[in-house]
């Protein structure tokens, strides 16, 4: 579904874009199983569909839900999910008023971009 919806938007616009794509994937939502596998499989998914359609893509996601929420989000699930996009295809917004200031991204988080409020 990804993949069409993409293609067709490129169709519209003339294939204009900065590569950057948006897709909360878990945001507001609790992950069915927090299996490493799994989210592994669901994270890459995501990228290879974006891929087909825009080699350069960059995924951004609001990620705060990785680290807000342990019991949903324990550290191999998260670090599960992140091993399915490399560091550079990945962009993991932080932002969270009630974490402001904390340095940790937290277990699992690895190399991906971080963006953090200040």
């Amino acid at each position: 579904m990804q993949t069409a919806f993409l293609t067709k938007q490129q169709e519209l616009y003339g294939g204009w874009t900065l590569h950057h794509y948006s897709v909360d994937l878990y945001n507001e939502m609790h992950p069915s199983t927090t299996d490493p596998a799994y989210m592994r499989a669901n994270s890459s998914a995501v990228m290879q569909s974006l891929k087909a359609v825009d080699p350069q893509a960059v995924w951004v996601m609001q990620a705060w839900c990785l680290r807000n929420n342990p019991e949903d989000w324990p550290p191999e699930a998260v670090e599960g999910f992140l091993k399915g996009v490399s560091d550079d295809e990945m962009v993991c917004d932080l932002r969270d008023h009630g974490l402001t200031g904390q340095a940790d991204p937290g277990p699992g988080i690895g190399a991906h971009a971080l963006l953090e409020q200040e």
